[in-house]
């Protein structure tokens, strides 16, 4: 389990301090899938940071880190505008054994398997959003966190893409404003902030 206790965190700058999260707590066990909800700016995407290490609280504390694998689609789709989709999506686990065959698998899923060979500019944003996800997926780990993942995907494209998800990750949280999303992926905790 992975445990957010009485976390507070604020955005600072010479001029002013913006608190986002003031005693923020949330727990994860394995085989939840959680939306969390809100108003932009409200602090969901520091949450993501915050268990991903690219942030530390001002005061709280998270546990049950140590040794999780964390993979993660960002509310910007992260490609490398150099690599094939292809390549793109094999980055993450390049050396790991079925790699290749993963990748194939998740690229067809996703319907991107006759794109694999182009470049991200040559994507539209729907794609290109679906090729972030097809990386995160290739990745695997225990716990996969998503921000805003479905921009720019159509209704269909939605469920296959949260099907898929669903059949790679048991363990989920959904940064969402949708609550479609929420239903897509069944999630079955929501936390609004």
């Amino acid at each position: 389990m992975i445990e957010l206790k009485n976390i507070c965190f604020s955005y600072a700058s010479e001029a002013s301090s913006r608190a986002v999260l003031n005693n923020f707590s949330l727990n994860i066990v394995k085989g939840d899938i959680i939306a969390l909800t809100g108003e932009s700016g409200i602090g969901k995407t520091t949450v993501m940071r915050l268990l991903l290490g690219l942030e530390k609280p001002a005061k709280g504390e998270i546990i049950g880190l140590d040794g999780v694998r964390i993979s993660a689609v960002f509310q910007e789709n992260r490609l490398f505008p150099w690599y094939t989709v292809r390549k793109n999506v094999l980055l993450p686990a390049q050396n790991e054994p079925d790699a290749a065959a993963k990748a194939d698998h998740i690229l067809s899923a996703l319907g991107l398997s006759e794109y694999q060979d182009k470049y991200p500019s040559e994507l539209s944003g729907g794609q290109q959003r679906r090729v972030a996800v097809a990386r995160a997926l290739l990745f695997g780990g225990d716990l996969l966190i998503l921000d805003e993942p479905f921009t720019g995907l159509d209704a269909e494209l939605k469920k296959k893409t949260a099907s898929l998800i669903r059949e790679c990750f048991d363990t989920v949280l959904i940064i969402t404003h949708d609550e479609t999303e929420v239903g897509l992926l069944g999630c079955n905790k929501s936390v609004s902030l």
